[in-house]
């Protein structure tokens, strides 16, 4: 799950990248998810796969700010 959001994402960076980002993906999960009764599967997934995103993004962040104020 953590791919497919990443390569969701990163087609937002690139203006020419062909048939993303998807607009259906979303609605294609949800009904799989649903015929299989797998929803909460898939909510966990998706969940799972964010706070990954947020975690990185937190160090990313934080990583910046130590590059702009080295302690000495």
């Amino acid at each position: 799950m953590t791919i497919v959001i990443w390569s969701q994402l990163w087609a937002l960076r690139e203006p020419a990248a062909d048939g993303y980002p998807d607009s259906e993906l979303l609605s294609v999960l949800l009904a799989k998810a649903d015929a299989g009764n797998a929803r909460s599967h898939l909510a966990n997934a998706i969940q799972g796969a964010l706070l990954i995103f947020s975690g990185a993004s937190a160090a990313e962040q934080g990583s910046k700010r130590d590059r702009q104020n080295p302690e000495k």
